[in-house]
Order: C-alpha cells, then structure tokens, then sequence
C-alpha cells in the first residue's frame, strides 16, 4: 500500500480524491489544505509520494515542490491543478516534479490517472533508487577492487624493497653467508663469502662447497647429516679454505630452513684466524710476561678492591711465606699478609686513587713467625675496567728492613750526637746545604743573646752581612766536605736578626756526611777572640 500526502485548498476535492483513491485498497491518502502545514508535517513522517494543487493561498504548488526539493526531499511529486498553462508546466518540471496532471472531466476516469501517475511515479522512483542503490554498491565494489589492487601493488612493492634491503643487509653482514639447498649446492652466497672464498656467486651457484674445493667431501656429508638429524648446527670452530688453498679458522653455525616449500640450509661462517693469532700472541705474551715477572727481584701482587689476592710472583710467595708461616698465599686477603689492624686506613689510601692518580706510594710493617719486624715500601697502582671502575690493585715493594734499621741506628746516633751538642759549653749551630739552621745549642743563643725561633728561622744564603763579610764561599766550601777555620771576624747579630750581641768571632766548619759519604749538615762552632766574656 502507497502513502500519500494530498495537498489542496479544496476540501471537497480532497476528500473525493481520498474516497476514489482509497476505495481501490493500493493507497492510504493523508490531506492537508496548506502547504506550509506540509511542509511540518514531511519534517517528521515520510510519504510514497506527494499531490499538491497548483493554485493555493499563501504558497502556491511551485513554491512547495521548490521548498520539498530544497530540504532535500526526493520523495515522488504530481502538481494536480485546474491550470494547465504551458508555463506552468515547464516551471513544475524544472524544480523537479515527476508529473503534472490537469483537473476537470469525467472523475473515474480522471482518479484513475492520478492513481496511475501515482504508481508510475512510485515505480519509476524505486527504479531511480534502486539504480543508485546498484550504482553505488559497483562504485563501492570499483572503490573496493581499487584499494584491493593498491594493496596489492603496494604489497609488491614492499615485497621488492624488503628483497632488496634483504639482499643488501645480506651483503653487509660481516660473515660469510649462504643458503644451499638439501644436497648443499649454493642457492645465494653474500659479498664476505665472496671475498674470503675467493669466488665469485656466479662461479657458486649450483655447486657445493666440496665441488669447489672449500671443503672435503666427508666433512659437507657429516655436515649435512647433523642438520638432518637436529637441524642446526651450533657455533663450531672449524677450518675453512679459500680458493688459493689458503686455510683459516672459522666459527660455523647453521639451520635447517623451509623456503618455498623445501628444504634448505642458511649458514654463517666468521672468520676468527687473526683473532687466534692475537690470541696465541697473547698466550706467548703472558707466558713471557709472567717468566719475567717471575724472574724479578721486586714482589709483585695484584688483589680485587674486596682484598682477595689473585696473583702473586715468586718473589711475593718467598718473601711472605716463610716469614708468615704460610703454604700458599693465593686466596689469602691483604689484610691478613699486611696485617693491618686499621683496615679502615687502607681503604681510606685506596679509596685515594683515581683514574687521574691511579699510584701511590706507601710503607708497612709486618711481624714475623720469628717475632722479628720486617719493612717493605709499596708501589700501589689502581687499574680499571671500561665501566672506570676499580677492577683491580697492583702492588710492586720491595724489602727495606736494613734501610730501617740503620735509620733507627742512625736515629739513636743522632740522638746521642744532638745530646753532646746541646750539652757543650761551645756556641754551636747546625746548617743544611740550603743555608737553613736545623739546630742550635742553647750556648749558641746564650753567646748572641738571640732566641731560639730567631735562630731556627735564620739562613745564611739570605743574610747579607754574610756576603759583605765573604763568608758565603767558606759556607761553600764547607758543604763541598772541607774542614776549615775562619778567622776572627765582626759580626753584629742585632742587625742581621734584628736583635742580638756584635762579637769578634772565630767559627770553625765541621762537614758531617751520610753513609755514602756525602755532606748532609755543616756544623759551625763559634769562639769569642775579643777578650769578652760570653
């Protein structure tokens, strides 16, 4: 059944259109006297089709079929009137009405071509619709095969790319690889193989690796046999050969592959001989080294930043084991050989060494099983790793308990020798070769009527009554190892010192040298010749 909406200012022909129309059980007739009621009334229900008289007030049917078009309503539309002007017509026609229909005659057959307008209209709009409705499912199926077919090609042209990136990643692997199908002829070899080989792909492809003399027979069959068996071939160190017969060492790895459909085998071969050269260098050179570190005089350790001793030299182990009363000192921790009962002290001096100052010097003192005391000095290195962190310390000493103990020898001498100086009646005064006083007696201070921290802050080289007087050089030669007497001269302490006796003195120089003969000190004693007491 059709819907209509029938739009007249006569209600009497409205309602014979509805009682004909209706009457034949194919239309459902809704009217309406005003356009512009229609117009409200289609904002909110559809209809099959629309009939509006031409003559009405306010809005005539031209002007209604012109707002229907202009909201966009498609729906089917006959303009039924008693005008039946040409202009009018043509009018109808261009704002898109599907039919005009003249009134007047006989009624039957008058409804009966309405009723027949209405369906052909109603038919021919289904067609319209049902044509775009096709119409878009072909342009939406062309849409469709179009992005297909974009995909496609864009897939065919990602598929050449990633081919050719394969192909060039391929060829810039630093290995040598290959693919081979199930007998172990060459499918695709990269660049490196090409280079090591010494072959080009054209000259590979098609044969196997034994064909071209790069391995034996036996060894491609027992290859391929473990692929067959596992699948894989993990990394192996094995030896190679290249075109020219010359042979290297190789680290090999393989696996079993499907590509299209069959079996193949991808393999990759790094060449490792210069590094088994470096490392068998490297081998000579660490047994060189630890002969020579073994050969030295000097001991050497090297122990992690926790204390524990990972190495030590022959002469480490003989020094250190039978004083401590020890089989083996690997294992062992620094604080245990050193004996260090403030270890906090130590981690302080290591803590101390940067990769700026990575060595520093530092003296200790062990207790022996025999009870007696041992000294070495210590040349500690910090060494460390990528992460500049401390991997390990480095420890070269050597023993210095005779030098100790003639220092405390030599302490005690010295100790007797200040107490006979400072126990003479004789002004005495001690100089360094730097022209400094290390030492006076109180004789000496009692003799010039100077203090002590006047004495002790003197030096002869910065006084320049010493240079008009030309005792300068006698300093000189003293500190050359001569013994010498200078006669008596005048010297004025007060204006030297600022403050002090003048005296006419005599001073003899005494050089007093180490043990390897060379003059450390330069004692001077002084004698008043004027008659004066002191």
């Amino acid at each position: 059944m059709y819907t209509v909406l029938y739009v007249d200012d006569e209600p009497g022909l409205l309602e014979l259109a509805k009682l004909f129309l209706e009457e034949t059980g194919e239309f459902s007739i809704e009217t309406l006297t005003a356009a512009s009621a229609a117009i409200v009334r289609l904002e909110r229900q559809k209809y099959d089709a629309i009939i509006s008289d031409y003559q009405m007030p306010v809005m005539d049917g031209i002007a209604f079929l012109t707002a229907v078009r202009g909201s966009g309503n498609t729906t089917p539309f006959i303009l039924f009137t008693g005008r039946g002007r040409e202009e009018i017509v043509i009018q109808a026609i261009n704002n898109g009405a599907d039919f005009y229909l003249q009134k007047g005659g006989e009624p039957t057959a008058q409804f009966a071509e309405l009723a027949h307008k209405i369906r052909q209209a109603v038919t021919r709009r289904k067609a319209q619709d049902d044509l775009r409705a096709a119409y878009e499912q072909i342009a939406a199926a062309e849409e469709e095969l179009r992005s297909q077919y974009d995909e496609l090609a864009a897939s065919e042209r990602r598929i050449r790319e990633n081919e050719k990136m394969f192909r060039e990643l391929f060829d810039m692997v630093p290995l040598s690889c290959t693919v081979t199908d199930k007998d172990g002829r060459y499918i695709l070899v990269n660049r490196n193989f090409e280079d090591t080989s010494g072959f080009s792909s054209s000259e590979v492809i098609g044969k196997t690796s034994a064909g071209l003399g790069l391995n034996s027979r036996e060894t491609d069959q027992t290859l391929l046999e473990i692929l067959k068996n596992t699948g894989r071939i993990e990394t192996t160190e094995a030896t190679a050969k290249s075109r020219d017969g010359t042979e290297r060492t190789v680290l090999v790895s393989s696996r079993s592959v499907t590509i299209n459909a069959a079996p193949h085998v991808i393999t990759a071969v790094f060449d490792i001989t210069d590094r088994k050269r470096a490392e068998d260098a490297l081998k000579r050179s660490e047994e060189r080294y630890r002969s020579v570190v073994n050969d030295q005089t000097m001991m050497i350790a090297r122990f992690t930043p926790d204390g524990r001793i990972t190495f030590v030299n022959d002469a480490y182990h003989t020094y250190f084991a039978p004083r401590l009363g020890l089989e083996n000192v690997i294992g062992r921790t620094i604080r245990e050989i050193m004996q260090v009962p403030d270890y906090d002290a130590v981690e302080t001096f290591l803590a101390s060494l940067t990769e700026d100052r990575p060595v520093r010097d530092m003296e200790r003192e062990i207790t022996g099983s025999d009870g007696n005391r041992y000294w070495q000095v210590w040349t500690v290195k910090a060494l460390f790793d990528q992460g500049r962190r401390v991997a390990e310390y480095q420890v070269i000493g050597r023993d210095i308990t005779e030098q100790k103990r003639a220092e405390e020898v030599l302490k005690e001498s010295e100790g007797r020798f200040r107490a006979i100086i400072d126990q003479s009646p004789f002004a005495i005064i001690v100089f360094t070769p730097d022209g400094s006083v290390v030492h006076a007696n109180e004789a000496h201070c009692r003799f010039w009527g100077i203090p002590m921290d006047r004495v002790l802050a003197y030096n002869v080289f910065r006084d320049p009554q010493m240079e008009r007087l030309g005792l300068i050089p006698a300093f000189r030669r003293a500190f050359a190892g001569e013994l010498l007497t200078v006669p008596p001269l005048e010297y004025d302490a007060g204006t030297s010192l600022g403050t002090g006796r003048k005296r006419l003195v005599r001073g003899d120089f005494y050089p007093i040298r180490d043990q390897n003969g060379a003059v450390t000190h330069v004692i001077i004693v002084h004698q008043d010749v004027s008659g004066r007491p002191a």
